[in-house]
């Protein structure tokens, strides 16, 4: 059953029995959409059988419209009201979170945001963000193309120059905070490191993070006690080793063995 959920394009599809033990929120990345990003992976996972008592959420939000912060406010909202809020949510054991690239970035400030403050929605989802989350083309370690861009930016007409300087100044908030070494991301890592030697046994601070092997848009980093699930993948980039298809089952694999490795 397809449940739409926010006018954004998120929606839901939900497994067929009352009592589902598993939650699974796919948040895309920058300029992404819930549907375009992911693809297959609402149709294949129907027809997977390991995932016949789970839930699956396809978050859609303005991705570059807010700061990382705002944006994280608005995931956590989405889970409480759209993914906890009904009587199937009391039957939940698990809830996996799946990012790609800034997606990926707002799965681990959502974790931060959650171990930090302690209240009675933080705690909620704590408490069911209890396996590691997946991460497709994380950009934790921020985007590559300033340089390339403003190259190309000082070539262009000084007419074009202020157009796109137009543009930028409405879109540029979410790609501000990616940028290399960013207050922001610097900060993610560094709490994240830290909870994750604190808690060693908690696996939300531990990502499992998967590459393509043609890699352009971000740096391929992971933080200290990440996990990188293969090599990256060959004749994939950061667009399309996310999408699961007949002839590229990996992302649907490694969302089924997380699951079926995670408490219960």
């Amino acid at each position: 059953m397809i449940e739409l959920l926010n006018s954004y394009g998120a929606f839901a599809l939900l497994c067929s029995g009352s009592t589902p033990d598993s939650a699974v929120v796919f948040v895309h990345g920058f300029g992404g959409k819930a549907a375009s990003t992911w693809q297959l992976f609402p149709l294949l996972a129907r027809a997977e059988a390991a995932l016949d008592n789970t839930d699956l959420f396809f978050y859609g939000y303005q991705s570059t419209r807010y700061l990382v912060e705002t944006a994280t406010v608005h995931l956590r909202q989405f889970i409480s009201k759209s993914v906890l809020s009904n009587e199937r949510a009391t039957h939940y054991c698990r809830m996996l979170a799946v990012g790609h690239s800034l997606g990926a970035v707002l799965v681990r400030q959502l974790i931060k945001d959650v171990s930090e403050i302690d209240d009675a929605e933080r705690r909620r989802i704590r408490r069911l963000l209890n396996c590691s989350p997946l991460l497709f083309a994380p950009a934790h370690g921020g985007f590559k193309h300033d340089d390339k861009i403003s190259i190309l930016k000082a070539a262009l007409p000084k007419s074009l120059q202020l157009a796109i300087a137009a543009y930028e100044a409405v879109r540029a908030k979410a790609y501000d905070d990616l940028r290399k070494g960013s207050i922001v991301l610097s900060n993610l890592q560094n709490v994240t490191e830290r909870f994750s030697d604190d808690q060693p046994t908690t696996a939300a601070f531990r990502a499992n993070v998967v590459w393509g092997a043609e890699e352009e848009i971000v740096f391929m980093t992971k933080y200290r006690r990440d996990r990188r699930l293969a090599d990256p993948y060959e004749g994939h980039d950061h667009t399309t080793v996310c999408k699961p298809n007949s002839s590229f089952p990996a992302p649907m694999e490694h969302l089924i063995n997380e699951l079926a490795t995670a408490p219960t």
